[in-house]
Order: C-alpha cells, then structure tokens, then sequence
C-alpha cells in the first residue's frame, strides 16, 4: 500500500522591518516627554500672568508703607523713587500709570526678599500686640494679687523697682487717681516682658 504523504505549508513569515526607517520619537507618541526638554519646564501663559498679577500687587502693598518701614525693605533705588512718587501723584489716573510701572518694576528685581521681608515684620508686629496682652493681664493681676510678684519674676526674673510702682499704683487706685500710676507699671512690665522675649528667643536654651 502506497504511504500517502501530507503536505505542510510553513507558515507565512512577516516582512522584516526596514532598518533605514526611523522609529517614531516619544514625544511624537506622547508615551514621554525628555525630562531635559527645556521646552517642557517653562511656565504657561495663565502662569505667567498669574505671576505678574502677584507681583502688581507686591507694589501695591508697598506704596501705602511709611519711610521708616520702607527703608528696612530690601528695596532697589529705582524702585524706592518710583513708590515715593506714586505717594505724591494725586491724580486718579497718573497713580494708576504709575502703580502699573512700579509692577514692571518688580518684574526685575528679587520680590522674594522682599516677600521674606514683609512676612518677618507682620511676624514681629504679630508678636508685639500678643505681648501687650500679657504685659496688660500681668497689670491687672500685680495690682489685685498680692501673690502674683513672686510668679511674675519667677516666669521673666526680677525687675528692680517693680515692687515700688506695684505699690505706688494701688494707692494711687485708691486714691482715685491711677491711671498715671498704673500707665508706668504697664510700660515697665511690657519692656521688661520684651526684653526677656527677646534674650529666650536669642538663645532658646
């Protein structure tokens, strides 16, 4: 008997890739961006304005500011004169032109110091006002409390002469006439408070 023999078709091989055509580039896919791509790092166009808005705004806040407070600014000369004169300017629409300069202005410089700057005195400010509470409530207690020295200089050490005012205070209380006597203890406890604020604050330990 003759064998009957079975015919095998290989299967289809697929085209090989041609080398010489290129494979196409992440950022053509969009599966990656190059971390290096300058491109992909600079700020949109609503970032961008939303910065220059901060920064108008920056040099809004700055032209309603004292000479005193202005001079512990780190403020360049060009941008100091610019704020001088806009205090001076009383005309609407020659403030608002040059409140709009002084925005272009801070474009230029380093608005982070003088961020760091304003966030340092609004701190300092914020501290004064919580120690005049403490220095007002100590008041009070000194002229009420016989035991409220000792506590007193227990927590911020011995003031020479606070017996004498605490004293001269309360007769001055009942006598009707106080408020004089009672002014001077509160400027010695807020100063001496202050001071010892500012020696823990120098060195915490």
């Amino acid at each position: 008997m003759r064998k009957r023999h079975v015919r095998h078709d290989s299967p289809a091989t697929p085209p090989s890739a041609d080398p010489a055509s290129p494979s196409p580039s992440p950022n053509e896919t969009g599966s990656a961006v190059d971390p290096d791509d300058s491109r992909g790092a600079r700020p949109s166009k609503t970032q961008r304005k939303h910065e220059m808005h901060a920064l108008q705004a920056l040099g809004e806040k700055l032209v309603p500011l004292s000479a005193e407070r202005l001079a512990k600014l780190p403020l360049p000369p060009e941008l100091l004169e610019a704020i001088e004169l806009a205090q001076r300017i009383s005309s609407r629409e020659g403030r608002r032109r040059q409140l709009q300069f002084i925005g272009k202005l801070m474009r230029r410089i380093d608005a982070d110091a003088i961020r760091a700057a304003l966030d340092a005195e609004r701190d300092e400010e914020a501290l004064r006002n919580a120690l005049l509470q403490v220095a007002e409530g100590w008041r009070q207690r000194l002229l009420d409390d016989d035991d409220a020295r000792a506590e007193f200089e227990s927590r911020y050490g011995a003031e020479p002469g606070l017996g004498a005012l605490i004293d001269t205070a309360r007769r001055a209380r009942l006598a009707g006439a106080g408020a004089a006597e009672a002014k001077k203890l509160f400027r010695r406890i807020f100063a001496h408070i202050t001071a010892q604020t500012e020696s823990e604050r120098k060195d915490p330990a």
